[in-house]
């Protein structure tokens, strides 16, 4: 009822309308799909597409060929890799085989029914992984830097595995349509790698074809803009949206038929969700940097196969989108490495570009980033500053509007309003939680993202939301910049936010190579709920001295980074923790904490 409540009757009508017509298609899909193979879908042969026209792919393809080729000759030895996570993998069986448990997810239920959780595996996430398809494109890769067709035969025994596994609209793998938008992607990257090879062109290329042209008919048909009118598609509906035209774009450049009738509808679902989800400076409005990154790589590749293939469609301010988005991405990275706030999904687009999850030249490119104005990320909620000193100050931190969806939607945000991000000399310093995995044990993921787990002020229990164990989220905090200034050497900023009772100030100065940090704390709590602070550090960093108020931060190489001291808090505390720096991965790093004082008031120091 809660958030029911936050939609108009009109609305409420317009929601329960597509939700019948949604039930009704189901309905019908679950009847005529319940026998369908992948070999049932024919296909007759039209035409090659020119090849010669992609050069913008292939210019872009990672050309590492050493890592490219252990990389693919680990997986031809049966060994895969997913979120760190190494496990044998069976071409031919094991793609519903839960990666980290061995229990197997249901190959038989409707896609509308599967369960993202099963009693006996871990988090759905590995196995939706696994049938992503990326790996497939690591060993298209080293085909193409080594027309081996030993490469060729796995590809074409993999596909031949999953079709015999995974059947159309059933499991788990085909409940979400941004999976079979994913998926789509990898096998059009496959197609693009393998050409030079006539076994693949004979044979495995119509083992692909045929899933694109089911892919594409299901994510016409179940797209969640169609039929989901919450205004909380988001990344799902981009990367919907994306996957289904470049599939039909492919689809005609074979032959095999013609979508112009869609089109028009699905780049207006496309614009709309931009339009709702990119600030006009370019913040991705979802307050995750990982999403960030995954949504910028999807318009990327769409406008790769518009550029490459005749299109009809004036694509100009989608162009323009993307390029904002990459501008935003270019300040939040610090040397073209993301940052880690919000959920960190991991997910990949561009596979056959991409070196690893850290760095973005691959996405970003090394030409200058566009000049910025004061403020020009706060209609986003967020705050960057980059000195142009010999000291390289990168401060992040998140200000004013908590969501930019309505209340009781599931987000990607934490509870990170005024939580900061440090990083300097060329080194990252404090950094934020991540997300270890979704849909595993509530409590750790609420942990993840409780403001206990942030650079900022905290008392025990206390979120800056309610938060929901399926990841809605009601009672947004109020929050709001009251002061940014910047200049090439300095800069202050002063914010405010507001929750249960808590007000917290915070004002970040720097000047002359030294950022002060001065939290106010305002809350008629007593005195044994006093607030802690405390700030995550990242695991290159080591401490090498302590008293009561004052450390050294120094690097791997023994090197004084910065001398940090915190004035009223009772003593620092050095806590061993974990973090997530990519999803599915935990590791061990450092915590800096403080139980404030009798009072309201903590001053931190950074003397770089």
């Amino acid at each position: 009822m809660n958030k029911v409540s936050h939609f108009s009757l009109r609305e409420l009508i317009n929601i329960a309308y597509h939700k019948v017509g949604y039930k009704l298609l189901l309905g019908k899909e679950k009847f005529l799909m319940n026998q369908k193979h992948f070999n049932s879908i024919s296909l007759t042969p039209q035409r090659q597409i020119n090849y010669d026209l992609f050069s913008d792919f292939y210019s872009r393809c990672y050309s590492d060929k050493n890592e490219i080729f252990a990389r693919a000759d680990k997986l031809l030895s049966g060994t895969m890799t997913v979120f760190g996570y190494d496990f044998t993998f069976d071409k031919s069986i094991d793609w519903l085989k839960d990666p980290r448990t061995g229990v197997y997810w249901n190959d038989s239920i409707f896609f509308a029914n599967a369960p993202y959780v099963q009693i006996g595996c871990s988090d759905v996430k590995n196995v939706l992984e696994v049938n992503k398809l990326n790996h497939l494109v690591h060993v298209a890769l080293a085909f193409y830097h080594s027309s081996d067709e030993k490469y060729i035969k796995y590809i074409d025994e993999s596909i031949q595995g999953w079709q015999s596994v995974v059947f159309p609209a059933k499991s788990v793998v085909n409940r979400i349509m941004m999976d079979l938008g994913f998926r789509s992607i990898n096998l059009i990257q496959i197609l693009l790698l393998c050409q030079r090879s006539k076994y693949f062109q004979d044979n495995t290329q119509q083992l692909i074809l045929r899933v694109l042209k089911e892919h594409e008919r299901r994510i016409r048909l179940f797209s969640t803009p169609r039929w989901f009118k919450t205004g909380n598609g988001a990344n799902h509906a981009i990367g919907e949206m994306v996957g289904l035209i470049v599939t039909q774009l492919i689809l005609e450049g074979y032959g095999y038929g013609n979508y112009k009738q869609y089109y028009s509808q699905e780049y207006k679902y496309l614009r709309e969700v931009l339009i709702q989800t990119i600030s006009p400076s370019g913040v991705y409005l979802e307050q995750s940097c990982s999403y960030s990154r995954v949504v910028l790589e999807f318009l990327d590749f769409l406008i790769i196969i518009c550029n490459s293939i005749d299109n009809i469609y004036q694509i100009d301010d989608i162009k323009e989108y993307k390029l904002r988005l990459r501008n935003y991405l270019k300040h939040v990275c610090y040397h073209n490495k993301l940052q880690n706030f919000g959920d960190n999904d991991d997910a990949q687009v561009l596979t056959a570009f991409r070196i690893n999850g850290f760095d973005l030249s691959y996405l970003l490119g090394e030409d200058e980033i566009l000049n910025i104005n004061n403020d020009q990320f706060l209609d986003g909620s967020q705050w960057i500053y980059q000195s142009k000193d010999n000291n390289d100050l990168h401060l992040f931190t998140r200000v004013g509007r908590f969501a930019y969806f309505r209340e009781g939607t599931s987000l990607h945000i934490h509870n990170d309003i005024l939580s900061l991000l440090l990083c300097a000399k060329g080194q990252h310093i404090f950094i934020d939680k991540g997300c270890l995995f979704y849909n595993v044990d509530a409590e750790k993921r609420k942990e993840y993202r409780s403001v206990a787990s942030h650079n900022t002020v905290f008392f025990d229990g206390i979120e800056m939301h309610t938060m929901l164990d399926n990841g809605a989220c009601f009672n947004y905090p109020d929050s709001k910049c009251l002061k940014s200034v910047m200049n090439r050497d300095s800069c202050e900023f002063s914010g405010y936010v507001k929750y249960f009772g808590i007000e917290h100030s915070r004002n970040i100065a720097y000047h002359n190579s030294i950022v002060t940090i001065t939290d106010t704390v305002v809350t008629d709590m007593p005195y044994d709920k006093a607030p802690y602070i405390a700030f995550l550090l990242d695991p290159l960093v080591q401490i090498s001295h302590v008293n009561s108020n004052t450390l050294v931060l120094i690097n791997t190489n023994g090197d004084k980074i910065a001398k940090m001291t915190i004035e009223g808090i009772e003593k620092i505390e050095i806590n061993s923790t974990t973090y997530s720096p990519s999803f599915g991965v935990e590791c061990k790093t450092n915590q800096i904490k403080g139980k404030v004082e009798n009072g309201n008031k903590v001053v931190t120091q950074i003397t770089l």
